[in-house]
C-alpha cells in the first residue's frame, strides 16, 4: 500500500507579522531548521519513504532534505508544487495590500474558504506493509489517515 505524507516547509520570516510571501525564496530560519530536523525524525519512525517531491523554493528543499537524509533519498523538484505568485503583494502585509487594493483584497479573503490546490509542501510516498505501522497510523493522526 502506498501513503502519501503531506509536510508544510519549517518557518520562514514573514510568517510574524503576516506577509504575502509566495515565490520569494525565503530560506528556512534557525527555528525552521529545528522544525525540519524534528519531522524528519518523526518521518524516520513511523516511515519509510521511497519518494520525495518538494517545491523547488529553498525553504521547502531544505525540509525535503532533512527528511530524505535518513534514508539517502534526494528530493526531486517539482514546479507545479510552488507557492502562489502574489506579484506586486509580495512581502507586504495584508494591511499594506488593504490600503492599496481594498477590493482585491476581499476577493481573496473570500478564495481562502474555498478549496485551493496545494501548495509549498513536500510529499513523501511511502510503501507501508507492516501491519504494527498500519494499526499505529490508525491510532494516531498525523496529517495522513490510516
Amino acid at each position: 500500500m502506498t501513503k502519501i505524507i503531506l509536510v508544510r516547509h519549517g518557518h520562514v520570516e514573514g510568517i510574524s507579522p503576516e506577509r504575502f510571501r509566495g515565490r520569494a525564496d525565503l530560506a528556512l530560519t534557525p527555528q525552521g531548521l529545528r522544525q525540519a530536523e524534528a519531522t524528519a525524525r518523526r518521518i524516520e519512525a513511523s516511515w519509510t519513504p521511497a519518494a520525495l517531491y518538494a517545491s523547488p523554493l529553498s525553504r521547502c528543499r531544505a525540509t525535503a532534505e532533512a527528511i530524505g537524509r535518513p534514508f539517502d533519498l534526494t528530493p526531486i523538484a517539482v514546479p507545479g508544487l510552488m507557492d502562489i505568485d502574489y506579484g506586486e503583494w509580495q512581502g507586504l502585509t495584508p494591511d499594506e495590500v488593504g490600503r492599496k487594493w481594498p477590493e482585491m483584497l476581499e476577493v481573496h479573503k473570500g478564495l481562502l474558504h474555498k478549496p485551493v490546490r496545494l501548495v509549498g509542501v513536500i510529499v513523501v510516498r511511502c510503501v507501508i506493509s507492516s501491519p504494527q505501522t498500519k494499526l499505529a497510523l490508525r491510532s494516531n493522526y498525523y496529517g495522513v489517515s490510516g
